[in-house]
């Protein structure tokens, strides 16, 4: 990376909130939760906030993967590939 690119990035400050919005809906007949993450990112050439992303995430309720068959096979998966990829 060249010199000046990398003075960049140092002066670059990240912040990450993730909360449960409280929100509940019906998404493809999967009860679903909604959760909202809010990414800012600060740099000294943008005034602040600088600039800020904000992500609407819907999970399914905790129950729901007892009742849903391919919810259980995308658990059971999901499982084996962090126990995989966890040293």
């Amino acid at each position: 990376m060249p010199p000046e690119g990398r003075k960049a990035l140092e002066n670059v400050r990240f912040d990450v909130h993730s909360t449960k919005t409280g929100h509940t809906g019906m998404l493809h007949g999967v009860q679903a939760e909604e959760y909202e993450m809010v990414m800012t990112m600060q740099m000294p050439e943008f005034p602040p906030p600088g600039m800020k992303f904000v992500f609407q995430l819907w999970n399914a309720s905790p129950g729901e993967t007892s009742r849903i068959p391919a919810l259980q096979e995308l658990a059971a998966y999901s499982k084996r590939v962090k126990d995989a990829m966890n040293p």
